[in-house]
């Protein structure tokens, strides 16, 4: 998955679908840093907010608060 939505985001550096999934996905394997930088792209695309940013945010969110959730990065 992260093969194609860096391609996705090749050719679209704003296309918000693939920034928030490639952001869910780096929430998934545990890199916080790299989703909350998907997310800053996001919130200059969305400064009133779309669903992509509200997703994303909510799946940070949810990992932060649940440490044992979120996978580590070594």
């Amino acid at each position: 998955a992260y093969t194609f939505y860096r391609k996705a985001l090749d050719f679209d550096p704003d296309h918000k679908g693939a920034l928030e999934y490639l952001g869910e996905l780096y929430v998934e394997t545990g890199d916080l840093p790299k989703a909350r930088e998907n997310l800053a792209r996001l919130e200059k695309l969305c400064p009133s907010g779309c669903e992509e940013r509200e997703d994303l945010e909510k799946a940070i969110a949810s990992a932060a608060a649940s440490p044992q959730g979120v996978k580590a990065t070594n």
